[in-house]
């Protein structure tokens, strides 16, 4: 759409140099970490006309108000560090660009709180909280990058996630502005009308979020011959009597290794082993090197692990293989992992998986295939990612997001209360 002359001074006038609708800045603004095929990207307005970076919660109620009047999209935006099309315009109109509200508000020793603008990245929250002596319960691989209002709006599992749950679990309340222009304040089961919504309900300008004290993390690297090995593990972890301390467990296929260390060059791990990162935090829990043992793992040199859990943060450098990436993530039970995993490496010989384990038995599965965005073939190579969704699903799993491209799977991630 091309907006009115009305709607742009309008812009200018609220927003002054914080608002652009020069052509290659607007660029910036129509993709995310996914690449699409063209027979996609050609039936959609996927450029914005115009950009805006509000600074307070006031500019984006006026903003809301000249939006409605004149019957224009609005596209709320973090980083873009996800790849479903969340952040991504269909039908042109105005990004909504929360870099600038990035404050941390309160944290709250008391009730173990923090309270955020919704555009600080989860790295430098984490690096806030520790002056004073507190961190995250759980935070996303992409942390460096993702915006706490991004992943709230974005939904689901990360690192910290075995023992915290999901984003959903640690979110205490979230301020916001709705499609009529009302700021509201949401908590208790109202925030399953927000967390993981994509910002369709509105815009999130404030977040609280749980936090815990400061204890240091003790990464444990493990090396396992089959996915059966690994699930068996997983398993039994999971229901351990001495897990408390067990915090966040990620693991790996011999794929994920192999292009993670062509991307990077280095070769220090093993690269035909299923690798798992189990992050301790505080203590190791006594009975995690048995249970290693009897399921057939072995525990890697403990530098190797402080190495990797270093490197935690970027699991998309297997892009530099490229020079496009296929993801495709999916969330299956994990006794259903080895199942998944082995189905799935049969099929597509080179797909790679970075998964993170939930609390409840969930696995959430990211995998990556290479692939070339500019040959004719590449609509082809991209379907394989549809397929390793229906593969989960007949798994009894289902889709990590909803995002712009799996909305017909809406009423199984968010079940049919929630969704009317």
């Amino acid at each position: 759409m091309t907006l009115a002359a009305e709607v742009v001074q309008g812009l200018k006038d609220a927003f002054g140099d914080r608002c652009t609708t020069d052509h290659l800045q607007r660029l910036l603004y129509g993709h995310d970490q996914g690449a699409l095929p063209d027979t996609i990207m050609r039936v959609i307005n996927h450029q914005p006309d115009a950009v805006v970076q509000p600074v307070v919660t006031e500019e984006i109620v006026k903003l809301v108000s000249l939006a409605r009047e004149h019957k224009v999209p609005l596209v709320p935006r973090g980083s873009g560090t996800s790849g479903y099309g969340g952040a991504i315009p269909t039908r042109g109109g105005i990004v909504v660009d929360f870099a600038r509200m990035k404050k941390v508000i309160d944290i709250d020793v008391g009730s173990r709180t923090v309270t955020v603008e919704p555009g600080i990245t989860w790295r430098e929250l984490d690096a806030a909280l520790q002056k004073h002596g507190f961190a995250l319960p759980v935070y996303p691989t992409s942390a460096p990058a993702a915006t706490v209002g991004g992943w709230v709006a974005q939904g689901g599992t990360g690192i910290g996630s075995f023992r915290s749950g999901t984003i959903r679990d640690n979110v205490v309340a979230v301020e916001l502005v709705t499609p009529a222009g009302e700021v509201r304040s949401i908590s208790g089961q109202d925030l399953d009308l927000v967390v993981g919504l994509e910002g369709i309900t509105g815009l999130i300008t404030r977040v609280t979020l749980k936090i815990e004290p400061f204890q240091e993390d003790i990464p444990v690297l493990v090396a396992f011959d089959t996915p059966e090995d690994l699930e068996k593990a997983i398993a039994r972890l999971s229901g351990g009597s001495d897990n408390g301390s067990l915090w966040s467990v990620t693991l790996f296929n011999p794929n994920f290794v192999r292009l993670k260390q062509a991307a990077t060059g280095e070769k220090i791990l093993p690269e035909d082993k299923y690798l798992c990162m189990l992050v301790a935090r505080g203590r190791v829990p006594a009975d995690l090197n048995a249970v290693v043992f009897e399921s057939g793992g072995a525990v890697l040199n403990g530098e190797l692990a402080r190495h990797e859990w270093e490197e935690r943060f970027y699991p998309l450098r297997l892009k530099r293989n490229g020079p496009s990436i296929i993801a495709s993530e999916v969330m299956v039970p994990v006794d259903r992992l080895a199942r998944f995993v082995g189905e799935a490496e049969r099929k597509h010989k080179d797909i790679a998986f970075e998964g993170t384990v939930s609390r409840g038995g969930q696995v959430t599965l990211l995998g990556l295939m290479l692939g070339d965005e500019r040959k004719a073939t590449f609509a082809l190579e991209y379907s394989s990612s549809i397929a390793l969704m229906d593969q989960a699903k007949k798994l009894g799993g289902h889709y990590y997001a909803a995002g712009m491209y799996f909305t017909d799977q809406a009423e199984d991630l968010f079940g049919r209360e929630t969704l009317e």
